[in-house]
């Protein structure tokens, strides 16, 4: 099942510097391709990466990860495994403008994938027919921006410093595996959940059943002033009469004159 989609555009914004007195603006969200400046950032995760600073890792044929910041905490972490195991030119950082129903993102020249929920064996198909695919791809030189570099990338085990092998199967093997293994365990999560809801459901059911009994089975309360007839001969020549017993009075109130208030404000 695909977890996203892809978008291409035909024609890119040739890539060119622009000094920080400059102001940037990007056609699209996220861009796939324009201005950019000078110094590039160092491979790895951010707490934030502007584009314009991203942007230009996208000309050495570099991958940008992109998440909303309300996308769901295990999408995103499969996110930064997947770019962790695919290449080291890589970029992980928040993104606003990405729509809640599709809130993550992969980023190449030119074209970007928009995902719902991370797909392993798609992302990884995406990332070999999309990185490195660029004229300055052998520009493999770490970024000297490092503003708000949370972690920094490695060298892959099973490639090198060129990323002259992207996802190796090793790494995208393991996982696989991993990504089964919590699948397993939310699947059990999900069926202890289940069975300890019905267990209570099944508890209050029967402490319903039993309350409903009891109210049921206790006796009625006499009435005190209910009025009791009796009938008068038995024949059926005479009409019933009910004549009524007599009814005990109520107890009298004793009511306080005006005097014996006790309202304590009148001490």
């Amino acid at each position: 099942m695909s977890g996203g989609r892809t978008v291409c555009y035909n024609e890119t914004t040739p890539p060119y510097h622009r000094c920080l007195d400059q102001s940037i603006v990007y056609p699209t969200k996220p861009p796939t391709s324009g201005y950019y400046r000078k110094v590039w950032p160092a491979y790895g995760e951010y707490a934030y990466c502007p584009p314009q600073r991203w942007m230009h890792n996208l000309e050495h044929g570099a991958i940008v990860f992109l998440y909303h910041p309300c996308a769901s905490a295990s999408e995103v972490q499969l996110l930064r495994e997947v770019a962790n195991s695919c290449l080291r030119r890589h970029i992980i950082t928040p993104y606003l403008d990405l729509e809640r129903n599709e809130s993550l993102a992969m980023v190449a020249w030119g074209c970007v994938h928009f995902m719902t929920w991370i797909n392993i064996t798609e992302s990884v198909s995406w990332i070999r027919e999309h990185a490195l695919k660029t004229v300055e791809r052998k520009v493999y030189d770490n970024g000297k921006y490092t503003h708000w570099l949370t972690r920094a990338a490695e060298v892959l085990n099973g490639s090198d410093i060129h990323d002259s092998h992207l996802c190796p199967d090793k790494l995208v093997s393991l996982l696989h595996r991993n990504d089964t293994t919590k699948d397993s365990h939310k699947d059990g999560k999900e069926v202890s959940m289940s069975k300890a809801l019905w267990g209570l459901g099944s508890i209050v059911f029967i402490v319903l059943c039993t309350l409903i009994a009891v109210v049921l089975s206790r006796p009625k309360r006499s009435d005190p002033y209910r009025v009791r007839f009796s009938k008068l001969g038995t024949s059926d020549s005479h009409m019933s009469k009910a004549v009524p017993l007599s009814v005990t009075p109520p107890e009298t109130v004793k009511l306080l004159k005006p005097d014996e208030s006790d309202d304590p404000m009148d001490e």
